[in-house]
C-alpha cells in the first residue's frame, strides 16, 4: 500500500461509522431488552403465541433498521465526494487523497446495510442466549472469506480494496447469520422487514439516481464548481423526493407501518 493509505482508510471508516453508531446502534441497543424479554417469555411458556410475539418483535426491529440504513447508505455513497471535500478538503490533504478517501467511503457505504444487519443479528443471537453460533459464523467468514479478500483486493486496487474485502465479508456474515438464526428459531416470514426493505429502496433510489445522473452530466457537459454542483444535487434530490411523494411512489403510510407494526408494543 502507498504512503498515507492507513490514514485514508481511517478517515473513510470514521465517516461510515457515524450512521451505524447513530441510527443502527441506538435502535439495536434500545431493542435488545425487549427482544430478550420476548425470548424469555417464550422459553418459559413454550407456546406458539409467545414465539409469534418474539418473531414479531424481531421483524419490527429489523424492518426499522433496514428502512433507515438503505436511504442513508445511498446518500452516503453518492455524496461521498462532497462529504470528504467539505470535511477534509484543505491543508495538505491533496486532491488525490480526497479521491481515494471518497472512493473508499463509497465502497463502505454500498455495504453499510450488511454491516447493520450483522450488528443486529449478533445481538439477536445474544438475546436468545446463544453466543456460539455468531462466534463460529464470524470465524468462518473472517478466515475463509474476509481476510483473503481484504489481502487480495488491497493488492489489486489499494485502499478501496480493503473496504471492498471487508464489505464482502459483512455480506457473507449477514447471510450466514440470518440463515442460521432463521433455521434455529423457525421463522417462516418477515412481512414488516420485507416492507421496510422495499420502502427504504424506493427512498434510496430517489436519492441516488438524480445525483448519479448529475455526476454524468457534469462530467461530460456542465463542468460546474464544487459547491454549485453540490447545491444542484441537493435541489434535484429534494425535487425527486417531492415528486415521489406527490405521485405516491413514496408513501409515508409505509413508514408508519414499519415503525408502528401491527399495533404491537
Amino acid at each position: 500500500l502507498a504512503a498515507g493509505s492507513l490514514g485514508i482508510f481511517n478517515l473513510a471508516d470514521s465517516l461510515q461509522s457515524l450512521p451505524l453508531t447513530i441510527a443502527v446502534m441506538s435502535l439495536v441497543t434500545a431493542s435488545f431488552p425487549f427482544i430478550s424479554q420476548k425470548w424469555a417469555d417464550f422459553k418459559e411458556a413454550q407456546s406458539p403465541e409467545k414465539k409469534s410475539d418474539f418473531v414479531a418483535t424481531f421483524d419490527r426491529v429489523l424492518s426499522e433498521i433496514v428502512l433507515l440504513i438503505i436511504p442513508i447508505a445511498c446518500a452516503l455513497a453518492v455524496f461521498s465526494g462532497e462529504a470528504v471535500g467539505i470535511l477534509f478538503g484543505y491543508g495538505n490533504f491533496l486532491a488525490q487523497d480526497q479521491i481515494l478517501t471518497s472512493l473508499t467511503l463509497t465502497v463502505f457505504a454500498v455495504f453499510l446495510p450488511f454491516q447493520a444487519l450483522t450488528m443486529f443479528l449478533i445481538r439477536a443471537f445474544f438475546a436468545t442466549a446463544n453466543t456460539k453460533d455468531p462466534l463460529l459464523a464470524r470465524m468462518v467468514s473472517a478466515l475463509v472469506f474476509q481476510v483473503p479478500l481484504v489481502w487480495f483486493m488491497s493488492q489489486l486496487i489499494g485502499v478501496p480494496g480493503i473496504a471492498l474485502g471487508m464489505g464482502f465479508g459483512f455480506l457473507i456474515d449477514s447471510l450466514i447469520l440470518f440463515l442460521v438464526f432463521r433455521k434455529r428459531i423457525g421463522i417462516l416470514s418477515l412481512p414488516l422487514s420485507k416492507n421496510g426493505f422495499f420502502t427504504g429502496l424506493r427512498w434510496g433510489s430517489l436519492i441516488a439516481l438524480p445525483v448519479l445522473l448529475l455526476n454524468l452530466l457534469d462530467y461530460y457537459f456542465l463542468n460546474l464548481g464544487f459547491f454549485s454542483l453540490f447545491a444542484l444535487k441537493i435541489f434535484f434530490v429534494l425535487v425527486c423526493l417531492g415528486f415521489g411523494i406527490k405521485l405516491k411512489y413514496l408513501k409515508f403510510s409505509d413508514i408508519k407501518t414499519v415503525f408502528h407494526g401491527n399495533g404491537q408494543d
